[in-house]
């Protein structure tokens, strides 16, 4: 298919440490539709950029101490991001980082094309065989695992080139719902949750929500207990009405760090710019929530945010965290600056002993925020963002290069 690259190959290589990131979007500004649905839809603009680095203990300390530090003090600037790659996706594509391969699953395909970040300038190749659509992706252990409609689920090994079958959901699940997936890595298990009709508002806005989890290692389903939860937290799981709701959801999907599910979002409809961070212990059945402003926590002066959309948490380790901020320095005489923010916190809850009676209002315990570092990159303009994967490059690289344990974050963004 057709691709344009715009870079080398030197730019998607691991640097020092072995870190890449890979995040695409969409340049509204540039674009000039003619009269045409195809030409009306911008492509994806694809750039990488480094896996932030995690500071040492102590500057972890000094972070968490001093809440009321100059953004100056975290936040570092780097080379101008220019394009790696601009290639034709839907929105509605899904897309997995396996092995030296970044998946693109389109709705309108019955194949999914590839992309191999060790050699760019071959570009996007139709080259896997699909049973049917695709409507969530988890990888592990080297394995694709595909959840399509119907609620049927499958695995693809890259290495044998071959579907297999997987037990199928419990004969009590609707098949026909929409459902959505989350790794959970410690325990081999992928976690599915799906919304139950009817049910939005009836406590006032909390509407109810199945959890089960499928064991990889075991080949078996189960059910949490408790299996019908409340949702809190504006919980990122689609309704499935139609294509702009699923984008929202896979761009804000919940991601795991032992048994607890953290995501974040921005409030638009109170136009905020307090940046809402939620967990959710699937254990304790127990909620959190915090909160940072970005423009006094976060931007240096005259710095603001340029895009709201939703965000996807990316986890580095333990509970800490990176994700991508889009914003805009305004200078009342000369050119603005737009940027790319990538942004480290570690996060810790509240203790119960810790918290008085007006911080557990709402259902919710407190979640201390720590900003660890900005890594700031220029851009041209603003773009869309709309996903984020993570790929552990530690098996991309094993074979050529032993000594290189490394991950790779790829970030997608697509038409509008």
């Amino acid at each position: 298919m057709e691709d344009e690259v715009s870079a080398t190959s030197r730019q998607l290589c691991p640097n020092k440490d072995g870190s890449v990131i890979v995040f695409n979007g969409l340049d509204w500004y540039k674009h000039n539709p003619r009269n045409s649905i195809i030409d009306a839809e911008p492509s994806m603009q694809w750039f990488s950029i480094k896996v932030p680095g995690i500071p040492n203990p102590d500057a972890e300390e000094e972070a968490r101490s001093s809440s009321s530090s100059s953004s100056s003090s975290f936040s570092s600037e780097n080379e101008k991001l220019n394009p790696i790659s601009v290639v034709g996706f839907r929105r509605s594509s899904h897309f997995a980082a396996l092995g030296t391969s970044i998946y693109c699953f389109r709705p309108d395909h019955t194949q999914a094309f590839t992309f191999n970040v060790t050699c760019p300038s071959i570009g996007w190749k139709d080259s896997l065989n699909l049973p049917g659509r695709v409507l969530n992706i988890i990888v592990l252990d080297g394995k694709l695992y595909v959840l399509r409609g119907g609620v049927k689920f499958q695995a693809f090994d890259p290495n044998l080139g071959t579907w297999e079958q997987l037990p199928d959901p419990p004969s009590d699940i609707p098949m026909f719902q929409k459902w959505e997936t989350t790794l959970l890595e410690a325990t081999k298990q992928i976690l599915v949750t799906s919304r139950v009709p009817g049910t939005a508002g009836s406590d006032g806005c909390c509407p109810d929500c199945k959890f089960l989890t499928y064991n990889v290692t075991e080949r078996s389903w189960t059910k949490l207990n408790p299996f019908v939860r409340k949702l809190r937290g504006d919980y990122p799981v689609s309704s499935g009405w139609n294509d702009r709701d699923d984008h929202q959801s896979s761009n804000r999907k919940a991601v795991a760090a032992g048994n607890a599910l953290y995501w974040i979002w921005f409030d638009k409809m109170a136009a905020s710019d307090d940046l809402v961070m939620h967990a959710y212990d699937l254990n304790e059945d127990e909620w959190f929530k915090g909160s940072l402003n970005v423009p006094k926590e976060i931007f240096v002066k005259d710095e603001y945010l340029s895009n709201r959309d939703p965000l996807r948490l990316i986890h580095l380790r333990d509970r800490k965290f990176c994700f991508l901020l889009q914003s805009c320095i305004y200078k009342q005489r000369g050119p603005d600056f737009q940027y790319l923010n990538c942004i480290t916190i570690d996060v810790s809850p509240m203790l119960k002993e810790d918290q008085g009676q007006d911080q557990n209002l709402g259902g919710f315990r407190d979640l201390n925020i720590s900003i660890l570092s900005n890594e700031k990159y220029p851009m041209e303009n603003d773009i869309e963002i709309l996903d984020t994967l993570l790929l552990d490059e530690s098996r991309v690289f094993a074979r050529a290069r032993a000594a290189i344990s490394s991950m790779v974050i790829i970030c997608m963004g697509d038409k509008g």
